[in-house]
């Protein structure tokens, strides 16, 4: 029950950041993919490994998710994994503009999404391991030369 609920919140949210962009003109395949992104980090990563709303995200799960879990699950393209920086950005950005946000909360959240030299490096970390060793990456996790966690500093 819990869980439908949290769905039902953060699919409201989405719905309103997007009828946003939309009133704002915002080119429709734009408004589209960020959709999509958006319920696929809410059903496949959020719902399953931090049950709780999209405005109750934090830095920790944002690196977490672009850092590693889609790096082993998606896999993708290094523009792909920029696409996602960008409509975190300017959805925390429309919650945080629209009163559902803090200010402390936009805060930790954004310093994470500016992070796009950080997500790079766990970007290019990842698929230069063997294949046999994906399975043991994490973000942040063991890394021969820090270049993941040099990009933070």
């Amino acid at each position: 029950m819990e869980l439908a609920m949290e769905c039902e919140k953060s699919e409201q949210l989405i719905g309103e950041y997007c009828r946003t962009l939309t009133a704002a003109r915002a080119d429709r395949r734009l408004v589209a993919r960020d959709r999509d992104r958006l319920r696929f980090f809410l059903h496949a990563y959020v719902l399953e490994e931090w049950p709780r709303d999209l405005d109750r995200v934090d830095s920790e799960i944002i690196r977490d998710f672009l850092g590693g879990w889609f790096l082993r699950h998606v896999g993708g393209t290094r523009s792909e994994l920029i696409s996602y920086l960008a409509t975190f950005q300017r959805f925390y950005e429309h919650l945080y503009q629209t009163g559902r946000l803090s200010a402390a909360e936009y805060d930790d959240l954004a310093a994470a999404l500016s992070a796009r030299q950080y997500f790079l490096a766990c970007y290019d970390d990842y698929f230069r391991r063997p294949p046999d060793a994906w399975d043991d990456f994490a973000a942040g996790g063991p890394l021969k030369d820090d270049a993941p966690a040099a990009a933070l500093n």
